[in-house]
């Protein structure tokens, strides 16, 4: 069931994804609404993501430009 502060945590998230694209580096926190933006990125999009949030680096495990400043994304395991 979708609670009224997950539905607005969505919208909130898939607004903020909207404003990145190709190119751009963003700096993304640790919490859960960060989590909702980086699932709401495109696969395709080609943007450097700088995030301390273990959580978020590995929902963006697929992605290219994961800079992890809790350290090395291992993407096969998912482990940083």
């Amino acid at each position: 069931m979708l609670t009224r502060e997950s539905a607005t945590q969505r919208a909130v998230a898939k607004a903020a994804a909207g404003m990145i694209g190709d190119g751009r580096v963003v700096i993304v926190d640790g919490g859960t609404t960060a989590v909702e933006l980086v699932r709401q990125l495109p696969r395709a999009l080609s943007a450097t993501v700088v995030t301390h949030g273990p959580n978020v680096a590995v929902e963006l495990a697929e992605h290219p430009g994961v800079v992890s400043l809790a350290g090395i994304l291992l993407v096969l395991t998912a482990l940083i």
